[in-house]
């Protein structure tokens, strides 16, 4: 009688690697900076829902990673790895608290994996600088005529960083 026990469990282990690994690589490529003389204003009260537009100024869903991407872990290289950014959202609420999110697919193996990332913490705004702290790390950015940008450094120095637009939406 044979199991699939082991077959189960290394499918397991892949897709929580495939999570950590295009989480790393979302992290690792994404850098904002804001632009912005078209589009809503900004509001006097910052408060408000604010949703990614665009990256690298492509519309959303817009691919931030193909290629091959060897995890040391596994031991696997994965050939082609594509992570796609689908959507996200910035929510500040007028108590300086902020919700954070951006939602992105990874396909690699012949699958298609859904991840998020995401996170809720404090905002400061100082001028056109906005701040948003997280329980373990803090993502300075910028707040300019409606339009919030967020800078989170890459994780290797080679990496080109993205820029991520989010516009408020009255």
């Amino acid at each position: 009688m044979t199991s699939t026990t082991p077959a189960l469990a290394r499918h397991t282990t892949l897709l929580n690697v495939l999570r950590v690994v295009a989480l790393t690589a979302l992290l690792g490529t994404v850098a904002c900076s804001g632009d912005s003389s078209t589009g809503p204003q900004a509001p006097k009260n910052p408060a408000g829902l604010y949703v990614l537009q665009q990256v690298d100024r492509k519309s959303v869903p817009a691919e931030i990673f193909h290629d091959k991407y060897y995890s040391p872990y596994l031991d696997i290289t994965f050939d082609p790895m594509v992570v796609t950014v689908t959507d996200g959202e910035i929510l500040l609420a007028d108590t300086g608290d902020v919700e954070f999110a951006v939602n992105y697919t990874t396909w690699a193996l012949g699958t298609e994996y859904t991840n998020s990332f995401k996170f809720t913490g404090t905002y400061e705004i100082n001028g056109d600088r906005i701040r948003l702290d997280a329980a373990n790390a803090s993502f300075p950015g910028s707040y300019k005529n409606g339009v919030i940008t967020v800078s989170l450094e890459a994780y290797d120095p080679a990496e080109t960083k993205k820029t991520y637009a989010f516009r408020y939406t009255p």
